[in-house]
C-alpha cells in the first residue's frame, strides 16, 4: 500500500505573523465591494433619469432629451429662483412636467407691458439662460384632459409654493395658467440646466 507523505505542521513556532501590509490589502477588498453596491444603491436611489416629452423647456431641454432629475436636491435645501425643477402637474392625469423657477414663496407676481415682475421690479433672466423675457399668459381654451384655471393678476405665491414657467414660454402650459407648485408636489431638480 502506498500513502503519500505530507510535510508535517510545526504548532511549535505559532500562527503566521500578518503585516500591516497585509491587514490593510484584507480590508480593502472586503470592504470595496460593500462600498461599490451602496453608492450604487445610493446614487439610484437618490437620481432618476426622465424623457422630457415635451417642447416647453427649449432650447434648455429639447423634446425626448433625458435628464438627470436629483431627487435629494431639497431634502435639506429650498428650490432657487432659476432652478429646473421636476413635479408632479397640479392637472388631473398630467403627469410630471420640467419647468423653471421664476417666482418664490411670498412673492407677488405680475404682468406689465414691460414684462414679468416680481414685488413690483422687472424681472431679468441671467444672461447664462439666453431666454426671452416672460410674455403675460394668454387665453387657452380648456386642452383635452388639461382643465385650465385662469389666474388673477397680481399674483401672490403662497407660502410653499413655487411659480414655474417653461423656457419656451409662448408654448408652455405653466403657472401663468394654473397658479403656484406646491413643495409638496415636487419631486427634484434638473441637473445641470
Amino acid at each position: 500500500m502506498l500513502v503519500a507523505s505530507l510535510p508535517s505542521i510545526s504548532r511549535a513556532s505559532g500562527p503566521v505573523p500578518v503585516t500591516a501590509d497585509v491587514r490593510w490589502k484584507m480590508k480593502y477588498t472586503q470592504t470595496l465591494p460593500l462600498l461599490i453596491i451602496l453608492t450604487t444603491l445610493g446614487t439610484s436611489c437618490s437620481s432618476k433619469h426622465m424623457r422630457l416629452t415635451s417642447s416647453s423647456m427649449e432650447p434648455t431641454i429639447t423634446r425626448d432629451e433625458v435628464v438627470r432629475v436629483d431627487l435629494s436636491a431639497y431634502r435639506s435645501t429650498d428650490p432657487a429662483r432659476w432652478d429646473v425643477i421636476v413635479f408632479d402637474t397640479p392637472i388631473k392625469d398630467g403627469g410630471q412636467w420640467a419647468k423653471r423657477v421664476v417666482g418664490l414663496p411670498g412673492e407677488v407676481v405680475d404682468f406689465t407691458s414691460a414684462g414679468m415682475t416680481i414685488n413690483g421690479s422687472l424681472i431679468s433672466c441671467p444672461s447664462r439662460l439666453s431666454l426671452l423675457p416672460y410674455p403675460p399668459p394668454h387665453h387657452q381654451p380648456e386642452r383635452g384632459i388639461y382643465a385650465i384655471t385662469q389666474i388673477k393678476y397680481p399674483y401672490a405665491i403662497p407660502l410653499r409654493q413655487y411659480f414655474v414657467i417653461g423656457d419656451n414660454a409662448q408654448n408652455s402650459l405653466d403657472s401663468r395658467h394654473f397658479g403656484a407648485i406646491d413643495t409638496k408636489k415636487v419631486l427634484g431638480k434638473v441637473r445641470d440646466k
